[in-house]
């Protein structure tokens, strides 16, 4: 996967981390990338910034 500037234009489902806190600290999820097991992160305050990307554990 190429470099992603904006979060927000991957064509992807976003949800809220069940480890986020309610009303503070929000990190959403997405999943990239299911066959390679590649997920995004991102602060959901802050939706258009570069999402970080890594591989998940099966």
């Amino acid at each position: 996967m190429s470099h992603v500037e904006n979060a927000a234009t991957l064509p992807v489902a976003w949800w809220k981390s069940s480890r986020s806190e309610a009303g503070a600290q929000c990190v959403e999820c997405a999943t990239l990338d299911p066959h390679h097991r590649i997920a995004a992160l991102r602060d959901s305050k802050t939706p258009p910034a570069p999402p970080s990307c890594s591989p998940t554990t099966p």
